[in-house]
């Protein structure tokens, strides 16, 4: 089944709207507006993309992720997504910026946006690294099509 960007991009940007951690407004980005940070260092994590700009828009969302700055992280995700629709790691950058941190437990808007993003990624796994495969395994079994407040069976086995 081929992505859309549509599909893409009205996914992203419900989750993003679910996602503003600060009260502010996370989905005014519109796609092609999330610049490329030359300051948050150079942690890299080589995925399968089929365009270099992707890659650089993933290394910048784990690099967010990372500074705990999920907001910004998954709209670099999302832009890494729009520019390669077949980046099935971008899409698994997005829910996993959009999953519940330590810091912020989720809500049901959120869950089900990171369930719609790690769908896209488990319908591109075939084409991507058994390394990423792992990823996306793993982060599949963290959500659920219809969100729960109960998440203990979840987390469990993300775990």
């Amino acid at each position: 089944m081929s992505r859309t960007r549509e599909t893409i991009t009205i996914a992203a940007l419900l989750g993003l709207l679910a996602c503003a951690q600060d009260g502010g407004d996370a989905g005014t980005l519109a796609k092609g507006e999330m610049p490329l940070y030359d300051n948050l260092g150079s942690h890299s994590n080589t995925i399968t993309v089929s365009d270099p700009a992707s890659q650089d828009y993933f290394n910048q969302g784990l690099r967010l992720l990372y500074a705990f700055n999920h907001t910004e992280s998954a709209r670099s995700f999302a832009e890494g997504e729009w520019i390669d629709s077949t980046c099935a790691m971008c899409a698994w950058g997005i829910a996993l910026a959009l999953s519940p941190n330590i810091n912020d437990p989720a809500d049901s808007a959120r869950m089900a946006g990171a369930y719609q993003a790690i769908q896209r990624a488990v319908q591109g796994m075939g084409a991507v690294s058994d390394r990423e495969q792992g990823y996306i395994r793993a982060m599949a079994v963290r959500f659920a099509p219809v969100p729960s407040a109960d998440r203990a069976a979840l987390d469990t086995a993300y775990a």
